[in-house]
């Protein structure tokens, strides 16, 4: 599972940077190579600060949760505070999606 293509959409593409995005595809790749049984869909909640961004990942089915904590230098974020919910679906391809994006 999560093994065909990725895309992203033109909303994560703009409002998502690029170090996100690819953070959580390693997340994704991260859990395959733990379990075999991983939902098809993963729900990413990143929370932006002045000085660290915390990447909650989760699913239902089977249930997971994953935190991942970083500095906001390492990946050349800006001071403002955001937050962004993020889905990642696997079907015929594995998309990144969001349904908004809200600034704090």
């Amino acid at each position: 599972m999560f093994d065909n293509k990725r895309y992203i959409t033109r909303g994560i593409d703009s409002v998502v940077p690029l170090s996100i995005q690819v953070i959580i595809w390693q997340m994704i790749d991260n859990l395959i190579g733990k379990k075999n049984n991983i939902d098809y869909l993963q729900k990413f909640k990143v929370t932006c600060s002045n000085k660290f961004i915390r990447i909650e990942q989760s699913s239902t089915k089977p249930k997971y949760e994953n935190t991942f904590e970083f500095h906001t230098v390492s990946v050349g974020m800006a001071d403002s505070e955001q937050m962004y919910t993020i889905w990642v679906m696997n079907d015929k391809c594995a998309n990144l999606l969001a349904k908004h994006s809200i600034s704090l």
